[in-house]
């Protein structure tokens, strides 16, 4: 049963946004004008049938087809799959051939799923099918994406993995790694004993990958997974050498920032990218015309731009941060914050900033820690009468060592006094000494009732917020010389008409048109409101919108969605990214790849002989932290009492 035709004009359904629909519906609707009885002869025809039925499912049929035609492909489609099982049934009772089928290479997977439904697994012994499936392309990974056929041939899928010890790297993604639309399923006869065998076999490999040995690194013990403390130092060495190997070789990519300060420039600041370096210039004479503690605390939040004009942080991983390649092949554990590029650098230039700007105002003669005990003490007193905070700053002649542990005890002070200020309306002390405890960040309470706006998963808000503004929008392509990196961007510099774009885009068109998202003025697509734009580009940008910094008509809008359940809406001092981001750096609550610093440093779980530098690089993240809190703080009194 082997299909000797060229494969190039077969169906394949990649999904409801992919390029490729539009130029397969020719060949669809090709299908469409047969029975599929008549089409079936071959697995590639079973499995180029199936995909025509994905296609109908997913309402993607070609622009001329009216009611008629639609509902007559809904009886095609149920005609279709009935067509394919009959086939498949048949299929299993036939002895694979030992060359294995002829299958086209995009139905490879598909092919295990319709074994699966046939029971072919249960019928067929592992001897016999797993050849003429091998023989096919399919490789152990496409094995283990199926449950039935693990199940079934457990001692011959067990014996695989353990073969080689770069097997070793499937183990991982399913004991470890971050859940995938592919799940992985490994044999239960597997003992604890030889998964440790295997992890410590890849650890020392000459071809591990330093993703997958840090995640052996970061989890937590497990005798079930064979995962004990020997194991994760071996990892943690093996991956220092890894990637010390990495950039001794110069097959790395350079990425980071510089900062500087010039005494010539005169504007407040100048970016440059050189290659993936983003070079920050600042000028002395902007600087020395901000040295009162209020503008400190400002250059903070828009000179270094921690945060934008709606006081939310730039601090934080977002999922638009993330590249394409990123987002798909990254290497992630499953309590992984989702780190990338865009985020390491980011991470590079604040604490640049922040140690270049504390060292300019020492020799200033200002502590900035002092400045921040101003803030709390006199400022929040003075601007909205919220008396009773304490913050202490550390001795100045302490180590850094010292100076850290004493900041990050400051720091959960703060949290919790304001906590109790939202609470109570003042700070009692002596409650706040019975009930002190580690500051939970996505808890803290915010003393404004409707603070954040999110979108919710799957309403058409999310959906109109990707269409617009994500690089993976089906919209953003047109040709080669109509393009951009998101639809907005293409809307505002394109003169654009519905008829510009091909047919499985002109769904998600008007999907934007319903939503009164655009619309047709003129035969031309333009933006239905400049306030729907801001508000979607916040919601996907930072993944929340504060919604008193929003427009008027902003608001308006996001009354509308609140309304419809297309929204909802945080009472919080920090945003869901911000409070994730404070866990990542401080604490193991949410994230095991992060530095866990106020874990550390509280516990005083440093090495021993530790670089005095590191002390310091740390000692600076706790002030970027503080600082971060107070701009939080100062929005909150500023919309409370606005």
């Amino acid at each position: 049963m082997s299909d000797e035709r060229d494969e190039s004009h077969r169906v394949k359904y990649f999904g409801p946004r992919d390029l490729a629909n539009g130029w397969q519906l020719d060949r669809v609707e090709q299908l469409l004008n047969q029975e599929p009885y008549n089409i079936v002869k071959t697995i590639n025809d079973a499995l180029e049938v199936l995909n025509v039925c994905r296609f109908i499912e997913g309402g993607i049929l070609p622009q001329t087809y009216g009611d008629g035609e639609s509902e007559a492909a809904s009886a095609w489609k149920n005609q279709g799959k009935a067509a394919v099982a009959r086939f498949f049934n048949l299929l299993v009772d036939v002895e694979p051939p030992a060359a294995g089928w002829k299958i086209y290479f995009e139905y490879r997977t598909e092919l295990l799923g319709e074994l699966e439904r046939a029971r072919a697994f249960e019928k067929i012994p592992a001897e016999k099918l797993l050849p003429s499936l091998e023989a096919t392309g399919l490789s152990l990974r496409d094995f283990l994406s199926s449950k039935p056929l693990v199940n079934n041939y457990q001692t011959r899928i067990r014996d695989q993995i353990l073969s080689d010890p770069q097997h070793a790297e499937m183990l991982i993604d399913k004991l470890l790694g971050e859940k995938r639309k592919r799940e992985l399923h490994v044999p239960t006869n597997i003992t604890s004993s030889e998964k440790r065998e295997l992890l410590e076999s890849y650890i020392r490999h000459e071809r591990a990958h330093p993703n997958y040995v840090a995640l052996i690194a970061r989890a937590s013990t497990s005798t079930e997974l064979g995962i004990d403390p020997k194991l994760k130092l071996l990892a943690k060495r093996r991956q220092k050498q890894l990637t010390d190997d990495l950039f001794a070789n110069g097959r790395a990519i350079t990425s980071g920032a510089e900062v500087s300060l010039s005494r010539n420039q005169v504007s407040p600041v100048e970016m440059e990218m050189q290659g993936a370096v983003a070079c920050y210039s600042y000028g002395e004479s902007w600087l020395n015309s901000s040295l009162d503690r209020p503008s400190v605390l400002n250059n903070f939040q828009y000179l270094f731009e921690f945060a934008d004009e709606h006081s939310i942080l730039q601090a934080p991983s977002y999922a638009n941060d993330l590249g394409v390649i990123e987002r798909v092949i990254g290497v992630t554990g499953k309590r992984d914050y989702p780190t990338g590029i865009a985020f390491g650098a980011k991470e590079a230039s604040a604490t640049l900033q922040c140690q270049i700007y504390e060292k300019y105002l020492e020799a200033e003669g200002i502590e900035l820690e002092s400045v921040i005990e101003w803030f709390f003490t006199e400022y929040l007193a003075e601007e909205f009468d919220a008396t009773g905070f304490t913050f202490e700053p550390s001795p100045s002649t302490a180590s850094h060592l010292t100076r850290v542990r004493h900041l990050f005890a400051e720091m959960e002070g703060v949290i919790n006094q304001f906590r109790l200020f939202v609470d109570d309306g003042e700070i009692d002390f002596e409650l706040l000494s019975v009930s002190a405890e580690a500051a939970s960040f996505a808890q803290v309470p915010s003393l404004v009732e409707r603070k954040y706006l999110y979108a919710v998963e799957g309403e058409p808000v999310q959906v109109c917020a990707h269409l617009l503004f994500s690089d993976q929008s089906r919209i953003n392509y047109i040709s080669e010389d109509r393009q951009a990196s998101s639809f907005a961007q293409l809307l505002l510099h394109e003169r654009l008409v519905a008829s510009d774009f091909r047919d499985d885009q002109r769904s998600a068109i008007s999907f934007l048109v319903d939503h009164r998202i655009i619309k047709e003025q003129n035969g031309r697509l333009q933006f239905a409101s400049l306030g729907t734009l801001k508000l979607l580009r916040q919601l996907f940008t930072h993944e929340a919108a504060s919604y008193y910094w929003l427009t008027e008509n902003s608001r308006a809008i996001a009354d509308e969605w609140l309304q419809a359940g297309w929204l909802n809406q945080q009472q919080t001092l920090l945003t869901t990214a911000e409070s994730r981001y404070f866990n990542y750096v401080l604490n193991r609550t949410q994230f095991d790849n992060g530095p866990e610093l106020r874990n550390k440093y509280v516990h005083g779980a440093q090495a021993r002989n530790q670089d005095p530098s590191e002390h310091y690089a740390t000692y600076s993240t706790a002030l970027r932290l503080i600082v971060m809190i107070a701009i939080k703080i100062n929005d909150d009194f500023r919309q409370f009492y606005g």
